[in-house]
């Protein structure tokens, strides 16, 4: 591979989509298989160059994403482009980078995003599709999203979110800001047109926030399904988050629900919108349909 001049170093992102069903989370582990070593070793057998990936968001086992953002460094002269290309030799088909870009040496993808977006997917409804099994959380009934969408409301905002991080969560602040939470109910057969005869309906919940702690939309999607199950009031949303007191809410949701979806920064990355990347796993929920916004100030994400 051509190297530059003096070795000089450069500082490559990456948008990175994948199907996290069979990995141990983004980060690289011991005794589990993570999907950052996995594109690490695709580098490295692309550029002859131990690597070093750090990415926007340590998503946990089964969490997949559309959006992920992670930078690397290297003395090679390979084009961005010829990443994107390259690598789908290297990755294995549940991995695709869909983006590269030559940026600052000085950047950094966790600390310099300003947002986050996730979404969490749930199917309502019997029979279940098996191609679903890995890409939503499966219920056999149907939940009130009328009475979900006003306990959501209560979470826009700054706020201290203890009470939906998970024990071993290591932040020191837990405190964040939610600026958007919607939720919306389609019918399954529009949500993913290409599963048909699929019956049932999607719920989708997108969030986007200044930073999140450990598992902590997946304890607030699970709190939610409790409300929308009627087993909780949506006013008991106030009192959980000023319990700070992970046991006064409802249980983890399933990590297979889960997609990160987009990383904002002060200026776009990239020429395109990761929207332009619709794989049938997530489907796009039309936005008229969202129902719970508050316009928030962003701050910086550190996580």
């Amino acid at each position: 591979m051509g190297s530059t001049s003096n070795f000089e170093m450069r500082t490559i992102i990456l948008r990175i989509a994948y199907d996290g069903s069979h990995y141990a989370g983004w980060q690289q582990q011991q005794n589990a298989l993570g999907i950052q070593s996995v594109i690490c070793a695709a580098l490295q057998r692309m550029t002859r160059e131990e690597q070093r990936l750090v990415a926007a968001s340590r998503t946990d086992a089964g969490v997949h994403a559309l959006g992920q953002i992670a930078v690397f460094r290297t003395a090679t002269a390979i084009a961005p482009s010829a990443f994107v290309a390259g690598l789908r030799g290297y990755l294995p088909p549940e991995i695709v980078v869909t983006d590269a870009v030559e940026g600052p040496g000085d950047f950094h993808p966790r600390r310099d995003a300003t947002a986050k977006t996730y979404r969490y997917l749930l199917h309502c409804g019997a029979p279940f599709h098996p191609l679903l099994r890995e890409r939503v959380w499966m219920l056999h009934h149907s939940l009130h999203t009328d009475a979900m969408t006003q306990a959501a409301a209560v979470l826009c905002g700054e706020h201290d979110f203890r009470a939906f991080a998970a024990s071993n969560d290591h932040n020191r602040s837990k405190v964040c800001v939610l600026s958007r939470f919607h939720i919306a109910c389609v019918p399954a057969a529009q949500y993913f047109p290409s599963l048909q005869p699929i019956t049932g309906t999607v719920i989708g919940c997108e969030i986007t926030g200044n930073r999140f702690l450990k598992q902590m939309i997946r304890n607030m999607v699970g709190t939610l399904m409790e409300v929308g199950e009627g087993r909780r009031a949506p006013d008991t949303m106030t009192g959980i988050l000023a319990s700070q007191d992970r046991r006064r809410a409802g249980r983890c949701a399933p990590g297979c629900g889960l997609y990160l979806t987009a990383i904002d920064y002060p200026c776009p990355l990239f020429e395109r919108s990761v929207a332009t990347v619709r794989p049938d796993v997530s489907g796009e929920v039309p936005g008229p349909l969202w129902s719970v916004e508050r316009p928030v100030e962003k701050r910086g994400s550190s996580e």
